[in-house]
């Protein structure tokens, strides 16, 4: 509140988001009132206790590769048009998975076949057919069967991808836009807040 107001930003309220649970939620209240409100996630409004957490990021704007850079390397999403790549041996037993552009051929060492999974959902106004549940659910028994260690099966991103999100956090780290003369900082806030 105090860094919109320092900056004519008058008015502004706060919405908090991040892996927010009651618990968080009544801390915060309690200790700034002035939050005007939360992003709702998953542990909040998911009744079971092991689940996903699943955010959906921009990758590509105006035909150019971006991503959400963070001080966080976890954090720090995948630029530009992805694909999922997964590779076989010759009985069809998965040894690896490969993320990176889909604009690439990947090789998987010791794989005898290497498929793109992903594939359009949604073209020309239509969807492709959904499976029944029950479907789904032999689906997925038989996947899992093709894997020889699923706790530990290895995947990775592609060199090309690696180099283009590293290239990007770079530049974007690199940061020449000249905030810092046009944003005033608050009066009394400690210094680790203003980096």
């Amino acid at each position: 509140m105090r860094f919109f107001a320092a900056n004519g930003l008058t008015g502004l309220r706060t919405n908090l988001t991040g892996d927010l649970t009651v618990e968080k939620v009544r801390k915060i209240v309690a200790e700034f009132p002035e939050v005007a409100g939360f992003g709702i996630g998953t542990k909040l409004s998911s009744e079971v206790k092991a689940v996903a957490g699943v955010i959906f990021k921009q990758c590509v704007m105006k035909g150019l590769p971006t991503l959400k850079a963070s001080n966080s390397e976890d954090k720090i999403t995948l630029p530009g048009r992805l694909q999922l790549f997964r590779g076989s041996d010759a009985h069809g037993m998965y040894v690896s998975d490969v993320i990176g552009l889909d604009d690439e051929d990947i090789e998987i060492p010791g794989a005898a076949k290497v498929e793109r999974l992903l594939v359009p959902f949604w073209e020309n106004g239509q969807h492709s057919a959904i499976p029944s549940i029950e479907k789904q659910k032999v689906f997925v028994e038989e996947q899992r069967q093709r894997f020889a260690d699923i706790e530990n099966y290895p995947h990775e991103l592609s060199e090309k991808l690696r180099h283009l999100r590293d290239d990007l956090v770079q530049r974007m780290r690199a940061d020449n836009s000249g905030w810092e003369e046009i944003l005033n900082m608050p009066e009394n806030v400690p210094e680790e807040a203003k980096g």
